[in-house]
């Protein structure tokens, strides 16, 4: 059996342990996988099928592939070439655009909180202030921030926003609970754990990697049935769906981690994340699961 990790070289060089962690799983296990750079792969479409290559070099098609960067394009063609993909390219449209999310959320009638694309240099966004702004495709808090007026608001898009690049922002409303999320991680369509994180003290954003805590969370019943219904909806695959708590302590969707992090797992449980998440794919090309 042969599999491609793929990363890109930003992420991979930020994720060079974990990546040697499913490597080295797999050679224990006798499985062929090999690390994989999506800005070297190419790839031919006749009608007498698909041809991948790497460097310019051939390159067989492989029986799966897990994806730890975005590289739409190449999961849906790798998808059409029978490979089986996680997570796949329809959940990865939903995860890395934030209105892709949104507009998810409101068709499955799932909470969340309101968002706008940022209008032209010079207006407001039209949900008041204070409000959020953040990276559309953004991932793990970076240049998310805190608005609190107009003026703030100018300033930020003058030094931040580039002409015509609006669409790229949100404007956000502000969660009644600043500074506290919830991580729920699901693989194979199942919750595998939940984890609270908490931000620094004066630090709106929680995520781990810029030094929020966590721990490990027990979902009461209306929660587990949210987050497995939520889960349902967008397909199997080895991600994490991020709420926050409104007034009443009830979650509203923030986003869908696509090539969600491992490190609170890691820190705070023994979840054997690779192996599981591994076993699970293999069962996929087994056709087991």
């Amino acid at each position: 059996m042969k599999g491609w990790l793929v990363y890109n070289e930003q992420r991979y060089g930020k994720n060079t342990a974990y990546a040697q962690m499913y490597v080295e799983w797999c050679q224990a296990h006798g499985v062929d996988l090999s690390l994989v750079f999506e800005e070297h792969v190419t790839y031919a479409i006749s009608l007498d099928g698909f041809r991948f290559l790497y460097d310019g070099a051939p390159a067989s098609t492989p029986d799966f592939a897990i994806f730890r960067c975005e590289a739409p394009e190449l999961r849906r063609v790798l998808e059409a070439a029978g490979t089986v993909v996680t997570n796949s390219a329809r959940l990865g449209s939903v995860a890395n655009d934030k209105m892709a999310t949104y507009s998810f959320a409101a068709a499955h009638d799932v909470d969340f909180l309101a968002a706008e694309v940022l209008p032209k240099a010079g207006a407001c966004p039209g949900l008041g202030f204070p409000l959020v702004v953040k990276p559309r495709y953004g991932h793990g808090g970076v240049g998310v921030t805190l608005v609190k007026s107009e003026a703030a608001y100018q300033r930020f898009v003058a030094d931040n926003v580039s002409p015509g690049t609006e669409r790229d922002w949100l404007a956000q409303r502000v969660c009644p609970n600043v500074g506290r999320d919830l991580r729920v991680y699901v693989l194979g369509g199942q919750i595998l754990a939940a984890m609270l994180r908490t931000a620094p003290a004066g630090e709106l954003r929680s995520n781990y990697s810029l030094g929020g805590s966590a721990a490990p969370y027990a979902l009461d019943n209306g929660q587990r049935a949210l987050a497995q219904r939520i889960a349902a909806d967008l397909g199997t695959g080895y991600y994490g769906i991020d709420f926050f708590f409104d007034d009443a302590g009830g979650l509203l969707l923030n986003e869908v981690e696509d090539v969600v992090g491992s490190r609170m797992l890691f820190a705070h449980t023994s979840i054997d994340v690779v192996g599981s998440h591994l076993s699970y794919v293999l069962g996929l090309v087994r056709g087991e699961s």
